[in-house]
């Protein structure tokens, strides 16, 4: 009976001696952290986040690089000349010359102050015909040619071409031998600083669409 008080005793007081260690009873116990699976979620976590900024950047720096992508120098240069050929198009003049058996436009600076004279002389025993345009100045209602037009045979040409000389080009030949030569302006013909000086000054942009517009009425 002494033994077992004695077992009893010696066993309360150690669980004494462990509590007063520990400040916990058996019950208490402090479950331990998880710090791996802790570290590996932020890990992923982190990841995560990285992964999603690169991507952010990624996708805004391509935004940003399509949207301040400007045209071609090519394309742009296309776009002007369309335009221009637009505008030149639109406000040429159509001239219509039965008598020689041609049409053309002129320069649209000639519009609504131009105005033409006909006429023909012989030459190696045939008939040239002449237009001549000329340009009608708002100030003093004067003249100036601008541009002429002859009309003769293909052999009466190749006559004119065997004198040598200044020589106009020639803008078509028809089916029946007939040949329009174009003769145009070489240099401004107004006074520097003139009105029609500087309305001039384009004429050589715009004096091509004789060339492309020309053709015979039959």
């Amino acid at each position: 009976m002494r033994k077992k008080v004695l077992l009893h005793t010696l066993f309360f007081a150690g669980l004494l001696t462990l509590t007063a260690c520990t400040g916990q009873t058996p019950e208490e116990t402090t479950p331990e952290t998880p710090t791996a699976i802790s570290s590996s979620a932020q890990t992923e976590e982190s990841s995560a986040e990285a992964a999603s900024e690169t991507t952010s950047e990624t996708i805004s720096e391509t935004a940003s690089e399509t949207t301040s992508e400007e045209p071609s120098e090519a394309a742009l240069e296309t776009a002007s000349q369309t335009t221009s050929e637009t505008v030149s198009q639109a406000d040429s003049v159509l001239l219509e010359v039965p008598e020689m058996n041609f049409s053309v436009e002129l320069p649209p600076l000639l519009k609504d102050h131009y105005t033409t004279e006909l006429s023909s002389r012989e030459a190696y025993g045939e008939t040239i015909q002449t237009l001549r345009v000329f340009y009608r100045s708002d100030t003093d209602s004067s003249l100036t040619s601008i541009v002429s037009f002859e009309e003769m045979s293909s052999s009466v040409w190749e006559q004119v071409q065997a004198e040598g000389g200044p020589l106009g080009s020639v803008l078509g030949e028809s089916e029946d031998g007939r040949v329009v030569i174009l003769n145009s302006l070489q240099s401004n013909p107004f006074s520097e600083g003139s009105p029609e000086f500087e309305l001039f000054q384009d004429y050589p942009s715009q004096a091509s669409v004789i060339q492309d517009s020309f053709q015979f009425l039959e």
